[in-house]
C-alpha cells in the first residue's frame, strides 16, 4: 500500500493487510476473516501509545490526561487519520454495503484504522506500531488548532463558551460537556482560550445527517 510507505511501513507480503481491510459484509460473502479481531488488537495499541506520549510530554492530572486521550482516539479523530491516508480506497465491503456508500461510512472507516494498527503491532512489532501511531497522530495532538469531539450527533442547538465555561441554552449530553470543559480549562492553562471560544461557538449540530 503506497499511502504507507512514506511512514516506512511495508505489509505487501502479509496476509494481515487483505485481513485489516476486510468488512464483515465482504468476510460473510466470500467466508474469509474481517477486520474485527484485528480491531479489537489496534485499539488496544493506540491506548496504550497515545497514553504513554502524554503521560509522558504534558503534565496534566489524571482525569485531563484521560480526556485529551480520548479526543484523539474517538471515531472522529479515527476517521481523519484513515481518510488522509487514503485508507476507503482499499476497503473491501460486500455488494450491499457498497451500494449503501460501506467505503465511506465513518464507523467503518474509523473501524479500519484501529485495524491497520493492529496488523502493523503483529506483523512488525511494537516498535514500529508505536512510530506509526506516533507519527500519525501527534501532529493532531500537538496542532493548537485541531480538536476532535466524540460525536458531533449529540450537539443541539449552538455551543459556546462563557465565563470561562462550555454551556449551551438547550440539551447537551453531560458527559460530552464534561470533555469540553476540561479541554477549556487545558486552554485556559495555555492562555489560548480565546482561539477555541470562536471554534466552540461554530460548533452546532449537523442536521443534515
Amino acid at each position: 500500500m503506497k499511502t504507507l510507505k512514506k511512514y516506512g511501513i511495508d505489509l505487501s507480503n502479509s496476509n494481515l493487510l487483505s485481513t485489516a481491510l476486510t468488512h464483515t459484509s465482504y468476510a460473510n460473502e466470500h467466508n474469509c476473516e474481517s477486520y474485527e479481531r484485528l480491531e479489537f488488537l489496534g485499539d488496544a495499541v493506540l491506548e496504550l501509545v497515545s497514553s504513554d506520549y502524554i503521560y509522558k510530554n504534558h503534565n496534566y492530572d489524571e482525569g485531563l490526561m484521560s480526556k485529551n486521550r480520548s479526543l484523539y482516539v474517538c471515531e472522529n479523530a479515527l476517521y481523519e487519520y484513515a481518510t488522509n491516508l487514503g485508507l476507503n480506497r482499499y476497503i473491501k465491503v460486500g455488494h450491499g454495503e457498497e451500494k449503501e456508500g460501506g467505503k465511506y461510512k465513518k464507523a467503518i472507516v474509523a473501524d479500519i484504522f484501529e485495524a491497520l494498527m493492529g496488523a502493523i503491532y503483529l506483523d512488525l512489532g511494537y516498535a514500529t506500531a508505536r512510530r506509526t501511531v506516533l507519527n500519525i497522530i501527534v501532529p493532531y495532538i500537538e496542532d493548537p488548532n485541531v480538536v476532535f469531539f466524540s460525536d458531533y450527533s449529540w450537539y443541539n442547538g449552538n455551543v459556546y463558551v462563557e465565563g470561562g465555561e462550555v454551556t449551551n441554552n438547550e440539551s447537551i449530553d453531560p458527559e460530552e460537556l464534561e470533555m469540553m470543559n476540561y479541554y477549556v480549562n487545558y486552554l485556559e492553562r495555555k492562555n489560548d482560550l480565546t482561539l477555541k471560544c470562536d471554534y466552540f461557538k461554530k460548533i452546532k449540530k449537523n442536521t443534515t445527517n
